[in-house]
């Protein structure tokens, strides 16, 4: 039986031009190897693009204009002489410029409410929000987030789902969460899991993975394979005690190192 190749990166990174971060993408590499539709295979050798989500066709979008809140996704792709990048909502099959038939996508990248790229930085299969002060992600995106009253039961337990569609790509196979809780009282807390299978807070056989009590300030941090669309969580507190959930950055599907 004949098995088809599959695309690849060596030591990829991308991330938003230090130019103009808010619509252009740099893509390095030190190699990667793109398919075409017959299963195919070619060898770019060293990549080093930037993608401009104000033009369309190679290095730009595939078609149409840069969008809000949406997920878009990275391609290297070649005409077998030229190496290209491609931005694409479509994690399986960009329209492709003309003469261009080999392609790999290699990460995925969303927009804000402005149709500006997030600040981040992928480093194989591995993307990380950036922290940049008065950039578009001045903070770490905010999943759930509560001061004072309580979410669902950390005692029952109780879970609630919290979507995380708009914090990783459908193709991220893991997410990586910052737990926090700040406050004076004993009996507060939070948990967080990745389905609402878990138990309580105080379960010594069936511990959420993520539990933490109301003790004053702390962080944890916490990496989840994702089994759905939502992760869980609940919350007790009063007063000024806050607990939240932050997303640091996500694993994609993609075959890079």
């Amino acid at each position: 039986a004949t098995r088809s190749m599959i695309g690849a990166a060596n030591a990829l990174v991308i991330t938003n031009n230090s130019g103009t971060p808010t619509t252009q993408i740099d893509v390095d590499a030190a190699d990667s190897f793109l398919i075409n539709s017959s299963g195919n295979g070619i060898r770019t050798g060293t990549v080093n693009l930037t993608i401009n989500a104000a033009t369309t066709g190679a290095n730009g979008l595939d078609t149409g204009a840069l969008g809000n809140n949406t997920w878009y996704y990275v391609y290297i792709i070649s005409n077998g002489t030229t190496t290209a990048g491609l931005l694409s909502t479509s994690a399986t099959a960009p329209t492709m410029p003309s003469g261009y038939t080999y392609k790999y996508c290699v990460g995925a990248v969303t927009t804000l409410g402005a149709a500006t790229f997030i600040r981040f930085l992928q480093k194989g299969n591995r993307t990380q929000y950036v922290v940049v002060s008065g950039s578009t992600t001045p903070n770490l995106p905010t999943i759930q987030s509560q001061t004072g009253s309580s979410t669902g039961s950390i005692s029952v337990p109780t879970w609630v789902a919290a979507s995380v569609s708009s914090f990783v790509p459908p193709t991220a196979i893991s997410i990586d969460l910052i737990a926090r809780v700040n406050g004076d009282g004993a009996s507060g807390g939070l948990i967080a899991a990745p389905n609402n299978a878990y138990g309580p807070l105080s379960s010594g056989t069936n511990p959420p993975p993520v539990s933490m009590s109301h003790t004053y300030r702390s962080n944890v941090y916490a990496n989840f394979v994702l089994e759905s669309s939502n992760i869980y969580w609940a919350r007790a507190g009063d007063g000024d005690d806050f607990g939240g959930i932050f997303c640091q950055g996500w694993v994609d599907a993609v075959n890079a190192n």
